[in-house]
């Protein structure tokens, strides 16, 4: 090898090397970035499972107290409790619509 070569060699080298001592700050700052990210959705993660974990419960206790009112509603929809209803509002006409007895 010449020693022409050699040089380019190491002035090649040389720029290899002043290139990564100038991005070495820049790759340490990323990488503290993303390590406090980590941590940070680590974080955030365990937080939203608590709260699923919340929400499931609550829904668990929703659907036992609203228990009574859906017997009531099913209850309600049954066609005799409609037939009864109706059967009242036509009684309660017939009542409403006869006349009043004259005086004695």
């Amino acid at each position: 090898m010449t020693l022409v070569g050699q040089a380019m060699l190491i002035a090649a080298a040389a720029l290899v090397l002043i290139g990564l001592l100038v991005t070495l700050p820049r790759v340490l700052r990323v990488r503290r970035r993303a390590r406090a990210l980590s941590r940070s959705l680590a974080t955030h993660r365990a937080e939203l499972e608590a709260l699923l974990e919340e929400q499931a419960r609550l829904q668990e206790d929703a659907g036992r107290s609203s228990e009574p009112q859906r017997r009531l509603l099913r209850w309600l929809r049954h066609p005799l409790v409609g037939a009864l209803w109706a059967s009242y509002r036509i009684r309660r006409r017939r009542r409403r619509s006869q006349p009043a007895l004259p005086p004695p």
